[in-house]
């Protein structure tokens, strides 16, 4: 039985309808292909998110273990300095004055607080260099005393704290000269170890000179590994537990001084605390610390590294 040809108006209709189908299957194909587009940007786009965090926790990381192995190698210089010049480790607050005059006016002061600190300071000098000569002459204008800023002028005293102690003690006499920041040692000249060039003793420790910087009175700061605030200092001078030697804290950016397990035992009660303000560039309180309520620990002191503790203050037990 023969099939009946499609009449002129059916084919038109079929001619119409093509194009029809063809727009719909294109618009379908092209549908898919943006889906597929979608799906592989996001999946690109959340694997680049990953490897980004991976990244950066490798770079955290690699922070955090440079800025490790820094305090393990200033620990290790103060031990040095100790060993070198055969006296307890270094004050970390310390009077530094240019006269004798002005140690004997501060040893004299009614507050038995200032008097005491400048007595210490003179005392821990003489120990360090029993033939320092008071009376060496200064040109420029002339005048008597030891430059240790070698700016040739007679300055007042200056009060190091604990951050500028560790600069000063390990690194030596400062320079700041041709806006590059350098610690020069000390001179073997032992009536005047401010004395400018020929043989130095030290610098005990290598300070990077792109890390230090210097405070409002002068004298150098060391910057941690992470570039935003220098490292505190903390001595227990000659006593057992003897922090807070001046009733107060010896850093002002660290306001309850030395960590202490809140039973009047300090860590490293024999020796020193070094202690760097962490990622955030922010100092914890100090004082009461233990590892079993590491978690309580203030904000600020939770990245806080230390040479009494092994990782992050934070974390109460050694990784």
């Amino acid at each position: 039985m023969s099939q009946a040809k499609p009449t002129e108006q059916e084919r038109t209709s079929r001619r119409e309808r093509v194009p029809l189908f063809l727009c719909l299957g294109a618009a379908i194909l092209l549908c898919f292909c943006s889906v597929g587009t979608v799906v592989l940007s996001t999946s690109w786009s959340s694997r680049k998110l990953i490897d980004d965090r991976v990244e950066a926790k490798k770079r955290a990381d690699a922070v955090e273990a440079k800025n490790g192995n820094d305090i393990t190698v200033l620990s290790q210089a103060v031990e040095n300095w100790q060993i070198k010049f055969g006296v307890e480790y270094p004050p970390s607050r310390f009077v530094l004055c240019e006269t004798i005059a002005d140690y004997q006016n501060g040893m004299g002061d009614p507050n038995p607080t200032t008097a005491q600190l400048y007595n210490d300071s003179y005392s821990y000098l003489m120990r360090l260099w029993p033939r320092i000569n008071f009376t060496t002459v200064q040109l420029r204008p002339e005048w008597q005393g030891i430059d240790w800023n070698g700016n040739g002028v007679q300055d007042p005293p200056v009060i190091l704290e604990g951050d500028q102690c560790l600069v000063f003690f390990l690194g030596g006499t400062q320079s700041n000269k041709d806006v590059k920041l350098e610690c020069l040692g000390f001179s073997v000249n032992q009536a005047n170890p401010a004395q400018e060039g020929g043989e130095r003793i030290g610098p005990v420790c290598e300070f990077q000179s792109s890390r230090l910087r210097a405070g409002q009175n002068g004298y150098f700061v060391y910057l941690d590994a992470y570039g935003k605030t220098p490292f505190a200092y903390f001595s227990s001078y000659k006593a057992r537990s003897g922090y807070n030697r001046y009733r107060n804290s010896d850093c002002t950016s660290i306001p309850d001084g030395p960590y202490h397990d809140g039973n009047g035992q300090y860590y490293n009660p024999d020796s020193f605390q070094i202690i760097s303000a962490g990622a955030d560039g922010k100092f914890g309180r100090g004082g009461k610390w233990t590892p079993a309520n590491a978690a309580e620990i203030d904000p600020d002191g939770r990245d806080d590294m230390s040479n009494f503790h092994s990782t992050l203050l934070l974390l109460g037990n050694a990784r």
